[in-house]
């Protein structure tokens, strides 16, 4: 059975020997496929042409038959996945641009809907135009080209970045990834996640701990602070110079139990704590660098 690539039936008029006697000319790739009785299918491309006499009568046709079956499967293959990624590209939440690399530039190809809406550019205004032009702060674009070096020589390539948005500037976890092409120059894309209220709650916590730092560097009481996974993470000077010890690097080398005259003088105070809620005015026993010990 003669068949569409699509599975539907081949008109007559259309197969290769028909379009050859009736047309009098040659055909060139005409696809389509042929079913066996057992149901195997094969996609053929059939060129063709009359044959004439001395008088220039037809008097038959030949034809040249390539099975190109897995040509098809290959192509399609690749259709799919290029349909998947367009899917992909479209849909991501977050910013993303391919381009090519051309010396320092990074030339644009296309940019997702993502971007558009974050930096504010049309899709076809941006084309052939480099990104580090539209969208890279002044004084930053020699970073942001060896960025894009390193995606090409070293693999995936990633920092976070300021760069310029529709509503100003914002920090971005930008992820790089280069591939090499058969003919042509690099291809580049970009991811860009944004990370501005991730720095702002980190810078908003550092200056709290440098507030809280600078107040306790000033008072007599000895004041730490533990994590329950990392220990001591701090401990003023006052803390410091109480339990004998030269620098708060030693202190955080401790388990918080060393600073305990005892294992037991440690648990009683977990068991009050859990008890009551909170420790207020309870006498402990602790120890010194050297072995001494003294109520606080």
């Amino acid at each position: 059975e003669h068949e569409t690539l699509d599975g539907e039936p081949f008109p007559e008029e259309r197969q290769p020997f028909v379009q050859v006697m009736t047309s009098e000319a040659p055909v060139y790739d005409v696809q389509h496929a042929i079913r066996w009785p057992n149901g195997r299918r094969r996609i053929l491309s059939i060129d063709g042409a009359p044959l004439r006499d001395d008088d220039g009568t037809i008097t038959g046709a030949v034809f040249l038959v390539d099975d190109i079956t897995e040509r098809k499967r290959r192509e399609r293959a690749l259709q799919e996945e290029h349909d998947r990624f367009e899917t992909l590209f479209e849909n991501l939440p977050t910013p993303v641009v391919h381009g090519i690399a051309d010396g320092e530039d990074f030339l644009v190809l296309t940019v997702n809907a993502a971007f558009e809406e974050v930096f504010g550019f049309e899709a076809d205004a941006v084309e052939g135009r480099d990104v580090h032009d539209l969208i890279v702060p002044d004084g930053r674009r020699a970073a942001a080209a060896a960025l894009d070096r390193r995606a090409v020589t070293d693999g995936p390539a990633q920092d976070e970045v300021r760069r310029i948005t529709a509503n100003g500037p914002r920090d971005f976890q930008v992820q790089v990834t280069a591939r090499e092409r058969e003919q042509g120059p690099t291809e580049l894309y970009a991811i860009y996640t944004d990370i501005t209220e991730r720095k702002e709650a980190e810078e908003t916590l550092r200056e709290k701990e440098e507030r809280l730092r600078s107040i306790t560097q000033n008072i007599s009481d000895g004041i730490y602070r533990s994590d329950p996974d990392e220990g001591i993470v701090y401990a003023n000077d006052a803390f410091v110079e109480m339990f004998g010890y030269d620098a708060l690097e030693e202190v955080c080398e401790l388990a918080s139990v060393e600073l305990y005259a005892s294992r037991e003088e440690r648990e009683r105070l977990i068991r009050i704590e859990r008890e009551e809620g909170s420790l207020d005015g309870v006498e402990v026993e602790f120890q010194r660098k050297d072995g001494s010990t003294f109520v606080g």
